[in-house]
C-alpha cells in the first residue's frame, strides 16, 4: 500500500480516501484531479489488488473508497460484498471503463454509493460524487444513530436495547458469567409534567440518564425506554450482591435534588432486578421478569428494589386480571358506597360520616392500591365525589343531616398529582349544587408532603374556593409542623394505629395528648379513627377529643342502613370540641382502606 498526501496532512478535516486500483496510470489520474480540487485536504492510500484493498478496509480508517471495476483476477463487485458482509460503513464510489449498465446496477445493488466512467472524468465531478458520497454517509449514519439512540438522553432506545441484550445472552448461554437486567421506573413522574410541564420533564429525564451512565461500568447498557422508564443491563455482572450494589448507587445517585427553576425536585425510581440464566426463558422473558420485579418494588413503598422471584409472575397476573374486573366493575356500576357515622362520645349524638368504597368480597387494602398504582384511583375518585356528593344533598334535603354539616372525599397522591383535579371538583360541586363551603377534602400527611410546593399550589386553590381541607393518618408521615403552618389545613384526624396503642404503649399516649394540644393550639378540628373499645373512648375524652368513630359505635353501613341508624339518633350542628372555634360540622366521606 502506497501513501500519497495531496495537501498537508496537517490541515483540519482532511479527507482520507482509499483508491483501489490496479493500474497506476489511472491512479495517478485520479491523484492529478483531486488536486486540482480547490478549498480541499485529501489523503490518499493506494491499495494495489484486492487482498491489500481488503486489509486497508479492516482497518476502518477511511472516510471514502474510490474502486476500479477491474482488480486483475477479482472484480470491484466482489470487494462490495466482501465490505457489506464485514459492516463497513465507508461509502463506495465506483470507478470504470466500461460504462455497460449491467456493471452500474450491480454494482448500486452490491452498495455502491455512486458510479463514475473514467472517460468522462473530471475533477468537477469528482469532487461533487465525493462530497455527495460523504454527505448521504453522513445522513444515513444519522438516520442509524437516530433508529438506536433515544433523541432527549442520548441512551440507547429500546431496539439497541434488545440487540445488546440479546448479545449479552449469547455470552452467557457459552458459559460466561450471567448477567442481570434492571427496570427502572420513576415514581410520580407524571407530577411534574402536569405540574411543571414537559420542558421541565426533559430537564429531569436528561439528569436522570446521566446519573445512570455515572452508575455503571463501560461494558453495561443504560437505555431509555419509553417515558419515565430505564433499563440498564449489567454484563457479565457476578452476583446478586454486585447487582444489588449497582441499584443502592443508582438510588442514592437520584436523591440528590433536580433542580427546575430553583425547585428541587427528586427523581426517585422503583428498580426491578432479574438474572439470567435464572429459569428465565428468552429476551422477552427477561424482560417480563424485570418489569415484574420493578412493580413489585412500587408495591413494597417506591425508591426501593427488587429482585425477580418466579411466584411474582404468578402475583402479577393475578394483579393484572384484578386490575381489569376492577375497571369493568367501575363501568358496570358494581362499586358500591358505605357509611360509617362519626358520633360525639360525651353524648352519642351523629356529627357526620365517613364513606368508604365497596366492591363485593374485595378487600379495600387490596383494590385501593392496585387502583392507586395502575391510575384507576382517579375516575374511581371521580365516582366516589359525585355519589358522595348526590347522597349528602340527598340526605340534606330529606332532613337526614344538619344543614350545618360539611361532606369530606378523601383525595390520594395520584389524583392531586392530577392535572384536573380542581376542575373535576368544581365540576361536580356545580352538577350536585353543593356549595364549596360544605366539601371537605381529606388527604393523608404523605400525599400533601411528597411535594409540598405543588401541592400547596392546588390547596390554596381550592382553600379561595371555599372548600376546607383535612389531612388524615395525622403522625404516620412526616408530621412536618411547618407545614401544618403553610398548608391550609383545617382539621387532624388521629390515625387508628395510635389509637389501637392507647391503653398499651404510654409513648403513643403521650403522641395523641401532643396532637389533641398541638389541634387546639393551631385552631383545628380533630377526629380519632379506629375507635374500639370503652377504654379508648375514655382516653380520648378524659384528653379534650370527643369526636370518635369505628367499631365501638358502628361499622360501615350501606345507604339504607346509614339512613335507618340516622334515623334513630340526634344529629346536631355543633362541632363538639373546645379545639376550635369553628361550629361547622364535617361530614367526613373518602375513598378509605379502612374496615372500621
Amino acid at each position: 500500500m502506497d501513501q500519497v498526501g495531496t495537501e498537508p496532512e496537517s490541515l483540519e478535516h482532511t479527507t482520507r480516501i482509499l483508491i483501489v486500483e490496479d493500474n497506476e496510470a489511472d491512479f495517478d489520474l485520479a491523484c492529478a484531479l483531486l488536486d486540482e480540487i480547490q478549498g480541499k485536504s485529501y489523503r490518499v492510500d493506494w491499495a494495489r489488488d484486492f487482498d491489500s484493498a481488503i486489509v486497508e478496509l479492516e482497518a476502518h480508517t477511511h472516510n471514502i473508497c474510490l474502486l476500479d471495476h477491474r482488480l486483475g483476477a477479482r472484480t470491484g463487485i466482489e470487494f462490495l460484498e466482501h465490505k457489506a458482509a464485514s459492516e463497513n460503513p465507508v461509502p463506495v464510489i465506483m470507478l470504470t471503463g466500461n460504462t455497460e449498465r449491467e456493471i452500474d446496477e450491480a454494482a448500486m445493488k452490491a452498495g455502491a454509493i455512486d458510479f463514475l466512467a473514467k472517460a468522462h472524468l473530471n475533477s468537477e465531478l469528482l469532487e461533487r460524487a465525493i462530497r455527495y458520497a460523504t454527505e448521504r454517509h453522513r445522513l444515513l449514519a444519522e438516520l442509524e444513530r437516530m433508529a438506536q439512540y433515544d433523541p432527549l438522553t442520548g441512551l440507547a432506545n429500546r431496539a439497541l436495547f434488545r440487540d445488546f441484550l440479546t448479545g449479552a445472552m449469547a455470552r452467557a448461554d457459552r458459559g460466561e458469567r450471567p448477567l442481570a437486567i434492571m427496570f427502572l421506573d420513576l415514581d410520580q413522574f407524571k407530577y411534574v409534567n402536569d405540574s411543571l410541564g414537559h420542558e421541565a420533564g426533559d430537564h429531569v429525564l436528561t439528569q436522570v440518564a446521566a446519573r445512570l451512565n455515572e452508575c455503571v461500568r463501560s461494558g453495561d447498557l443504560v437505555a431509555r425506554l419509553g417515558g419515565d422508564e430505564f433499563s440498564i443491563v449489567l454484563d457479565d455482572i457476578g452476583s446478586a450482591e454486585n447487582a444489588a450494589t449497582v441499584a443502592r448507587n443508582v438510588l442514592e445517585a437520584l436523591d440528590e435534588p433536580v433542580y427546575v427553576e430553583e425547585e428541587a425536585l427528586r427523581a426517585h425510581a422503583s428498580i426491578g432486578i432479574a438474572f439470567y440464566p435464572n429459569g428465565v426463558d428468552g429476551v422477552d422473558g427477561l424482560i417480563k421478569a424485570g418489569d415484574t420485579a420493578m412493580y413489585e418494588a412500587k408495591r413494597n413503598g417506591r425508591n426501593t428494589f427488587r429482585f425477580y422471584a418466579p411466584g411474582m409472575q404468578q402475583a402479577a397476573v393475578a394483579l393484572a386480571n384484578t386490575e381489569r374486573e376492577l375497571e369493568k366493575a367501575l363501568h358496570t356500576n358494581q362499586l358500591e358506597m358505605h357509611f360509617q357515622p362519626q358520633l360525639n362520645a360525651q353524648t352519642g349524638v351523629v356529627i357526620g360520616m365517613e364513606g368508604l368504597i365497596r366492591w363485593d368480597d374485595h378487600a379495600p387494602a387490596q383494590f385501593i392500591p392496585l387502583a392507586e398504582k395502575s391510575g384507576l384511583i382517579v375516575p374511581i375518585g371521580r365516582f366516589v365525589l359525585q355519589r358522595t356528593c348526590a347522597q349528602f344533598w340527598q340526605w340534606q334535603e330529606r332532613g337526614l343531616v344538619d344543614d350545618k354539616m360539611r361532606v369530606s372525599v378523601n383525595v390520594s397522591a395520584r389524583q392531586l398529582a392530577d392535572g384536573d383535579l380542581v376542575k373535576t371538583v368544581g365540576e361536580v360541586l356545580e352538577r350536585t349544587g353543593l356549595p364549596p363551603t360544605r366539601l371537605e377534602l381529606e388527604l393523608t400527611e404523605t400525599a400533601m408532603l411528597d411535594n409540598p410546593d405543588a401541592a400547596q399550589t392546588v390547596l390554596d386553590q381550592f382553600d379561595r374556593m371555599g372548600v376546607r381541607i383535612a389531612m388524615d393518618d395525622f403522625g404516620t408521615g412526616y408530621s412536618s409542623l411547618t407545614y401544618l403552618k403553610r398548608l391550609p389545613i383545617r382539621t387532624l384526624k388521629i390515625d387508628r394505629s395510635f389509637v389501637n396503642d392507647i391503653g398499651v404503649d404510654p409513648q403513643t399516649e403521650a403522641i395523641i395528648k401532643a396532637t389533641i394540644g398541638l389541634s387546639f393550639s393551631l385552631g383545628l378540628d380533630v377526629i380519632a379513627e379506629g375507635v374500639e373499645t370503652a377504654a379508648q373512648v375514655a382516653f380520648l375524652l378524659a384528653n379534650g377529643c370527643p369526636v370518635m368513630q369505628g367499631f365501638h359505635f358502628s361499622k360501615a353501613l350501606p345507604p339504607a342502613q346509614m339512613e335507618r341508624f340516622l334515623r334513630s339518633r340526634k344529629t346536631a350542628g355543633d362541632y363538639p370540641t373546645a379545639l376550635s372555634n369553628e361550629s361547622d360540622l364535617p361530614l367526613v366521606v373518602s375513598v378509605g382502606t379502612r374496615s372500621g
